[in-house]
């Protein structure tokens, strides 16, 4: 491993990416309005302070996508009997959101080989390397959690009611915070304040491989343009 202690970098020595809804072929992964305002607000309140920023992603959030599904699958998959790893599988079908991603999951956890985890492996290693090139260009890449603000307690996997009163499958409601999971790499959770129905909304920052203590201090450096945390309304 490659761990490095932080740097003594100032604010306006960092480059980074950011996305409000990340693209995809047919469209983008939709985030609330209030989501997209709070991150606006801290984009500019970076370019104000000298930060370079540009509006960009890599284009692998699909593969990203079934690379987590994949990987959750034969986790879930190893060493239980056939019969068990169908009734799992008819289970976590309720997160279906119809992309098609889903059968990635599905055909992962009714393999359960060695072979087919070495596979998947193989492609990991992949999209590491894609986004290990992407941060030799950006220090961090930022984007949101969640769709909109934190949501009650619920039983998993059913829709959810967002607070403009419509309903959202869930795996939808929580698209930027498992596809990251995909590789593995350090992600950090910025708190934003609170949306007009009183409950916080929060961005992530993500960074390459080992860059937590570089995520530290750069996240102290923009402890002040944050509101921190506040108590939910």
């Amino acid at each position: 491993m490659e761990w490095k202690p932080a740097s003594s970098k100032n604010l306006n020595e960092y480059k980074i990416a950011w996305i409000d809804e990340w693209n995809i072929p047919n469209g983008s992964i939709k985030t609330s309005s209030e989501t997209k305002q709070k991150l606006s607000m801290l984009i500019d309140s970076l370019k104000q302070h000298n930060v370079s920023t540009e509006k960009k992603a890599l284009d692998i959030y699909t593969d990203l996508e079934k690379m987590f599904l994949r990987s959750f699958g034969y986790m879930m998959g190893e060493n239980q009997p056939w019969l068990l790893r169908k009734l799992i599988a008819m289970d976590f079908k309720k997160t279906d959101d119809g992309s098609g991603s889903f059968q990635s999951y599905e055909d992962a956890i009714m393999d359960a080989s060695g072979e087919g985890w070495l596979k998947t492996e193989a492609e990991r290693k992949a999209l590491i390397e894609k986004w290990e090139d992407f941060f030799k260009q950006y220090d961090f890449f930022i984007c949101p959690v969640t769709y909109d603000a934190a949501f009650k307690k619920q039983e998993s996997w059913k829709p959810i009611t967002t607070d403009d009163g419509s309903t959202i499958q869930y795996m939808k409601y929580v698209p930027y915070s498992y596809i990251i999971n995909a590789t593995g790499h350090p992600s950090l959770t910025v708190p934003l304040g609170l949306n007009s129905k009183g409950l916080p909304i929060g961005v992530q920052i993500v960074g390459k491989n080992f860059s937590e203590n570089e995520l530290l201090h750069f996240a102290k450096l923009i402890e002040p343009l944050t509101p921190k945390f506040q108590k939910p309304n």
